[in-house]
């Protein structure tokens, strides 16, 4: 064989090769939402740190149920619909910030391999508090980032969106009423 063919199968088969994992291999997507409400951080906190009742502000979660523990290392179950799976609490900053771990491997309804939800706030200044939403997740194939990214970005907006609106409500809600305990 010539050396000019010889060099182009090589470079035919990087080319390839590079492309193979280029479509296959996951890469990591972060989608972030972020509301500022008019309510003191620990209200907030106490609203979002009721984890066993998530699927009340969450769209698309039907049920959620403590398996075991609390704060750190804590597992609960959630649902939607006939799907259900586990998530492990990997992060409990008491007062400002907790993240689940998805194990997506059993029952998970989703493409991913790996999803991460991290819950945050921030006090702005007094009665001024920032809650934020964060996922962390990383798609079964690469290819599926192409074409579902947009639709799933989408998808985490409106719901997380939803989630941030349902959690001011219901902060507001509490705040009033402790505003008008003597």
């Amino acid at each position: 064989m010539k050396k000019s063919k010889v060099v182009l199968l090589v470079f035919s088969g990087i080319l390839l090769l590079t492309l193979l994992v280029a479509f296959t291999s996951p890469s990591w997507e972060t989608h972030e939402n972020q509301k500022l409400i008019r309510a003191p951080k620990n209200i907030a906190w106490e609203v979002m740190a009721d984890v066993a009742n998530y699927h009340h502000y969450a769209t698309g979660i039907s049920a959620v149920e403590i398996v075991s523990g609390q704060g750190l290392g804590m597992v609960r179950s959630c649902s939607q619909g006939e799907a259900s799976w586990t998530e492990t609490c990997i992060l409990w900053d008491e007062g400002s910030a907790y993240a689940f771990d998805v194990n997506t491997e059993e029952g998970f309804p989703f493409p991913f391999n790996h999803f991460k939800g991290t819950w945050s706030l921030k006090e702005v200044q007094a009665g001024e508090t920032l809650l934020i939403v964060r996922f962390d997740y990383q798609f079964s194939q690469r290819w599926m980032k192409w074409f579902y990214s947009g639709k799933t970005h989408l998808a985490m907006d409106d719901g997380s969106g939803i989630l941030l609106g349902n959690w001011e409500d219901k902060i507001l809600e509490v705040h009033t009423k402790e505003e008008k305990l003597p």
